[in-house]
């Protein structure tokens, strides 16, 4: 294994987030927030300093990789990086614990939206500072999907087809650089595009601002406390549910349509299987909403089923998909997004390929001898590609119930432990304030034990469950 490339890398990810902290500071000065400035000039300079050595070090390492390299890298990444994002909520936040600041990166890291803390208790540099995590989360997490996960084939049977998968032996490392300065001019046009329409739309520049960064990351921690329907109009809310609907989409299908830049080949958003599930299951539980909110709630409605629909759970009106029964919530909360975006969740792509296998196995029930092969997009997919999917909802459920058992030990009751676990394992934090618990549970009230099970289960639910079942092998240590 090579270990000084794993650190290596470790390093260049420290020095990024050093950079992105000169950034918060520099937006401190402008908020005239001085004492914040220097706090996150200092923070910055610390982990410049931290991942500086680790560069210097290590930079005459062989420029050779492997694919479990690349898997050591990813979960360290996601373990050690909001270690150091949450040092500006540990020196400044209320209540600032370590581990409750550690929780509450996380939550941005991981676009999971699940707050630590009250965000009207919290200074304006560090709710701008959050917004910057759940960006570079967002930008992480897709990042890492299109280089690691799906040019290992971790996230499904491989049949997305794309030139960013264009991928030589040994450059995993090298890529991630390349991969994410795409992935970020994408996702920075999402999000300036977004926050310039919002302002337009009356909403307040702080706010839009913010709410740009989390809505394309799909990230769901508001700029304030209050519901988004007091200080977003109606036209900026929508503008912001078009951002999150983007955040949920393949990326390696919108960078298609950005590289070819021809206006009719947008139509390959809507022709992708995932797309218009997401678009199926929207109308859904706009549906559902009405049922059980009535008809003059239609707005907040099919804005909060975006919002849900990708993962970001932003709460624009409390009388909306909240009257939806929670076991349905949690249920669509599961299935989650498109593979190869930011949202969170089992990936779209899994449940409608395990859902065509069924469909196939079913008819050879019927017809025993006749050969019957699964067909998706015109092409075959053999029955062993399936294997690595129905081990993943294996692994995803048992994490699911393992979850659901720890929260019932250290406190809480079935039905406040079956939310959490789900929230946090499909990174939809949301979701637990939109199931109206009878208990008044919320994130920022929970004991140090659930906000350590809380980050557990979202960095299990963000590196891929697969990848740490992979990883917890002891097969995989002896290669």
């Amino acid at each position: 294994m090579a270990v000084t490339r794993i650190i290596l890398w470790l390093g260049y990810s420290a020095v990024f987030l050093a950079a992105l902290m000169g950034a918060s500071a520099f937006a401190a000065l402008l908020l005239l927030d001085f004492h914040m400035a220097v706090l996150m000039s200092v923070s910055g300079l610390f982990t410049f300093m931290f991942g500086a050595i680790f560069v210097l070090i290590m930079s005459k390492t062989p420029s050779r990789e492997t694919n479990s390299d690349a898997l050591v890298f990813l979960l360290l990444f996601w373990c050690l990086s909001p270690v150091l994002a949450a040092t500006p909520f540990w020196l400044n936040a209320p209540e600032g614990t370590w581990l409750r600041s550690y929780f509450h990166a996380v939550s941005a890291m991981t676009s999971t939206g699940a707050s630590g803390y009250v965000i009207d208790d919290l200074p304006q540099s560090l709710v701008f500072w959050q917004s910057i995590l759940q960006f570079f989360g967002g930008v992480s997490v897709a990042t890492f999907a299109v280089v690691i996960l799906a040019a290992l084939n971790l996230t499904g049977t491989g049949i997305h087809r794309s030139n960013l998968f264009a991928l030589k032996k040994g450059e995993l490392f090298p890529r991630l650089v390349g991969i994410g300065r795409i992935v970020a001019g994408i996702y920075a046009l999402i999000a300036s595009v977004c926050c310039v329409l919002m302002i337009l739309g009356g909403a307040p520049l702080f706010e839009s601002i913010c709410l740009s960064l989390a809505g394309v990351s799909t990230g769901g921690i508001p700029p304030r406390s209050e519901d988004l329907f007091i200080y977003i109009p109606r036209f900026a809310a929508f503008v912001l549910a078009v951002s999150c609907a983007l955040g949920a989409m393949n990326i390696s299908i919108i960078w298609d349509v950005f590289r070819v830049r021809n206006w009719r080949n947008l139509r390959r958003l809507y022709l992708s299987v995932e797309h218009r599930t997401l678009i199926s299951l929207t109308i859904i539980i706009t549906f559902l909403g009405l049922f059980y909110a009535g008809l003059q709630n239609i707005f907040p409605i099919f804005i909060e089923a975006i919002f849900f629909i990708s993962t970001a759970g932003f709460i624009y009106d409390p009388i909306s998909i909240e009257q939806i029964p929670s076991v349905v919530l949690i249920a669509i909360a599961l299935v989650g997004g498109s593979a190869l975006s930011t949202a969170g969740g089992l990936k779209m792509i899994r449940i409608i390929l395990l859902f065509k296998h069924l469909s196939t196995d079913i008819s050879r029930l019927s017809h025993p001898s006749r050969v019957l092969p699964v067909s998706f997009k015109r092409r075959i997919i053999p029955d062993q590609a399936f294997l690595s999917i129905w081990m993943y909802f294996f692994g995803y459920t048992l994490v699911l119930g393992a979850g659901i058992v720890g929260f019932g030990v250290i406190g809480l009751d079935f039905a406040d432990a079956t939310t959490v676990s789900a929230a946090a394992l499909a990174n939809i934090g949301p979701l637990l304030p939109a199931t109206i618990p009878d208990s008044g549970l919320s994130w920022h009230e929970m004991t140090a034990a659930q906000m350590a099970l809380s980050s557990a289960l979202m960095l299990v639910g963000r590196v891929e469950v697969l990848a740490v079942l992979v990883l917890i092998t002891p097969s995989f240590w002896r290669q």
